[in-house]
């Protein structure tokens, strides 16, 4: 703030101005799927699985997300895999988290929005974590390293562009 200040500048140029960023309005995640302590954690251990449009507009941001969330629903539920909806319009489904990161992806491709959407997920491992310091993840017990290569991994395979909660706020691995 005091160097901002002192060129004159607001918080936000300023910041912007050290990242080479232009300042913009922030695309935010949208909620698609829930899972995690919410869900079926042993099929989809993520808290939440979310898509993230950057479109030039707002309203093109939401018309995007409200076709890939329709889309999303319509091919589950003609498969049978919705088992419901969470308090916060999340689809409940009965697939492994994999297979669903796979059509997602899929689908922004088929959708033609490849270059303007990508995937966040908020991981909640504080949620995850067991007393002995591993994570209980997808049925599988992981260390703090092994879990960062699940992370890393998924992120290589799908585009991914936004982890919330990656790990537990007292792991320091």
């Amino acid at each position: 703030r005091a160097c901002a200040q002192v060129k004159g500048q607001s918080l936000c140029r300023y910041m912007c101005g050290l990242s080479n960023a232009r300042p913009g309005m922030p695309h935010t995640p949208v909620h698609l799927v829930k899972g995690g302590i919410h869900g079926d954690r042993g099929r989809v251990p993520f808290q939440q699985i979310m898509v993230i449009p950057e479109f030039d507009s707002i309203e093109d941001d939401i018309r995007a997300a409200l076709t890939i969330y329709e889309s999303i629903e319509s091919r589950m539920a003609g498969k049978g895999l919705i088992q419901g909806y969470s308090a916060s319009s999340g689809l409940l489904v009965g697939q492994p988290y994999e297979a669903l990161l796979e059509q997602l992806s899929r689908q922004i491709y088929v959708l033609g929005m490849g270059s303007n959407v990508s995937i966040g997920l908020d991981v909640a491992a504080e949620h995850l974590k067991r007393a002995d310091g591993r994570y209980d993840f997808a049925g599988r017990l992981l260390r703090g390293e092994e879990l960062s290569a699940v992370h890393h991994d998924l992120i290589g395979r799908y585009p991914i562009r936004f982890l919330e909660d990656p790990f537990d706020p007292d792991d320091v691995h």
